[in-house]
């Protein structure tokens, strides 16, 4: 009616999520060693975001003295899914603040709108949560390639699985049976030979070696019970041998490429096993639940501009996660070799920190900071 006024509450307001988009502070070294920080933002949504609009500032104390950054806006165009992209970069002592990010885009045409804040010193994410991150990363590029090609324009159709949702309107259903032949290995773990000549898939991400091999091909491995299963996956193209609880899938038909199906069932073979099983994690996975398990597929052709596209995002991704994981080894060496001749008498201990009856070595891991989610300054 004319002349009314009419009140909202806030919490008539429906304010859409921008959850999966977040500040990361990557550590770094600048031309005379010292550590700087690039601070940039992390895109961990399910859909590109656009005209990303950071707005940063700091304050706090440094050393007892009041200080504050000026506010300073920055702008990024274009942010893929799973895409990070540095904004500032920040010397040490600029951690030390409260460091303030107001952050609004653009998704699908909606404008979201998020606030993160950074505590002073604030460290939530080392290095074994690093590669968590960055398989998660990982994980969504695979996401939005196997599910929806590489053509934005494309027609969708629903896929008839409710956690795949919609696919390309040309892509086919097709049940893993149909795709590929399914068998087990016949070794045991205590069959592994430490400088074997062949790899040896057991039900690990870690693979042993063996002085045999029972396949030569090409072919995806994963778990078929234990803590690995839905986890576990390995491409192999070549000589290796299997444990008797791990999956081979081979023999591809002319539908599939081997390469495809293995970013598929990396990314969703977890998804369809929970379904299955009333637990948080899964023990085992049976024959019959793989072999009627559906998979997307598109032409043999775009399976392989899809794969070339996963393999060229994700590269930086991988080479980054083994750069980790070996620091994350010479680190175990080295601390287990200090505590090999610190029990010895090798070496003064006097000079080192003791935890709990532990020997402590100092910066044993190297920290990258990210405020997430993180609101009004509490630390996780």
């Amino acid at each position: 009616m004319k002349g009314e006024i009419f009140f909202y509450m806030k919490s008539d307001i429906e304010i859409p999520s921008a959850d999966g988009v977040s500040i990361a502070f990557v550590p770094e070294k600048d031309k005379t060693g010292k550590r700087i920080y690039s601070v940039g933002v992390l895109n961990m949504r399910n859909n590109p975001i656009s005209q990303v609009i950071i707005n940063a500032k700091g304050s706090g104390r440094i050393k007892g003295v009041e200080k504050h950054t000026d506010s300073i806006r920055f702008m990024i165009q274009d942010l893929p899914v799973g895409a990070f992209k540095a904004f500032e970069i920040l010397v040490r002592n600029s951690t030390e603040l409260t460091n303030e990010y107001r952050i609004s885009f653009f998704e699908n045409g909606i404008l979201y709108d998020k606030k993160v804040t950074v505590p002073p010193k604030y460290v939530s994410l080392q290095k074994k949560q690093l590669i968590a991150l960055l398989n998660e990363q990982k994980a969504a590029i695979i996401n939005d390639a196997v599910t929806k090609g590489l053509d934005p324009s494309v027609k969708m159709k629903p896929s008839g699985i409710e956690w795949l949702g919609d696919v390309p309107g040309h892509w086919k259903m097709i049940k893993l049976r149909y795709l590929s032949k399914i068998t087990t290995g016949n070794k045991n773990t205590e069959d592994k030979i430490e400088d074997g000549e062949y790899d040896f898939f057991v039900r690990s991400q870690k693979i042993a070696k063996i002085n045999s091999f029972s396949f030569d091909g090409e072919g995806i491995l994963t778990a078929g019970d234990g803590a690995g299963v839905g986890k576990v996956f390995h491409y192999v193209n070549g000589k290796f041998d299997y444990h008797q609880r791990v999956y081979l899938f081979y023999n591809f038909s002319k539908n599939v490429q081997g390469k495809y199906l293995f970013y598929f069932l990396k990314n969703y073979l977890k998804i369809e096993l929970m379904l299955y099983n009333s637990k948080s994690t899964v023990d085992s996975v049976r024959l019959p639940v793989l072999k009627d398990f559906l998979v997307s597929i598109p032409s043999i052709s775009e399976q392989v501009s899809i794969t070339m596209h996963i393999e060229k995002e994700t590269a930086l991704l991988t080479q980054t996660i083994n750069t980790i994981e070996r620091e994350i080894t010479l680190v175990q060496e080295y601390r287990t070799t200090l505590i090999a001749e610190a029990v010895t008498g090798k070496i003064d201990v006097r000079d080192y920190l003791i935890e709990n009856g532990e020997l402590k070595i100092e910066n044993e891991e190297e920290d990258v900071e990210i405020g997430g989610d993180t609101e009004g300054g509490e630390e996780e």
